[in-house]
């Protein structure tokens, strides 16, 4: 491993601040990243309204709530991001929703293209796609697991789109994915972290 686990969880910056970060960053023409291009930045301003919007609607299940609340294990749900991702906008609010149910569990984030070393362990398709959250045991430090970057039926969408010998404008696909989440309401997602969740914490 060439990098050191303490070492990325002490530069992630906690989920709380992330919204508020992008905001000031689009404040200033800017996103994460090197490539501040009007390309960039639109899909970073509808992500914040998208953050927003699923942060008040979602409703989760009660199933998952429960695993939250008997969950025993100090937990860090460690996320590679960018803030103009639009499978992070759709996807980490839900999962930040479900961690407030468990006070032992935490979210925090790295940018992806700060810390490749450690995306290049977790790459998805041979692809370094985002959002990836690592599940780490705070307690003996270690890495239980990881999810991303997005719900499965979304993922085959998108190997689809790149399977394409002719492809469609990336924002037209892009529009079919955002459709697709909207029809969706977090349920893939929900029914996901269940799975997954259930024999690691």
């Amino acid at each position: 491993m060439p990098y050191d686990l303490a070492t990325k969880i002490s530069a992630a910056q906690d989920y709380a601040d992330y919204l508020p970060w992008i905001e000031t960053a689009l404040a200033q023409d800017k996103t994460s990243g090197n490539n501040h291009s009007e390309f960039y930045l639109h899909f970073t301003k509808m992500n914040v309204q998208r953050m927003k919007r699923l942060a008040k609607t979602t409703k989760l299940w009660p199933e998952l709530i429960e695993l939250a609340r008997n969950s025993q294990k100090n937990l860090l749900f460690l996320v590679l991001t960018e803030a103009w991702c639009g499978d992070a906008a759709q996807n980490l609010p839900p999962i930040y929703k479900l961690l407030q149910e468990q006070p032992n569990w935490q979210m925090k984030t790295l940018w992806r293209d700060e810390h490749l070393d450690l995306m290049e362990d977790y790459k998805t398709d041979g692809g370094i796609a985002i959002p990836k959250v690592l599940l780490i045991d705070m307690d003996k430090l270690n890495i239980l697991g990881h999810w991303g970057p997005r719900p499965e039926a979304a993922q085959q969408k998108v190997r689809d789109y790149k399977a394409l010998e002719e492809k469609p404008p990336y924002e037209d696909f892009a529009k079919e994915m955002q459709l697709w989440y909207a029809k969706d309401k977090t349920q893939s997602l929900q029914k996901e972290l269940l799975n997954w969740l259930s024999d690691l914490v």
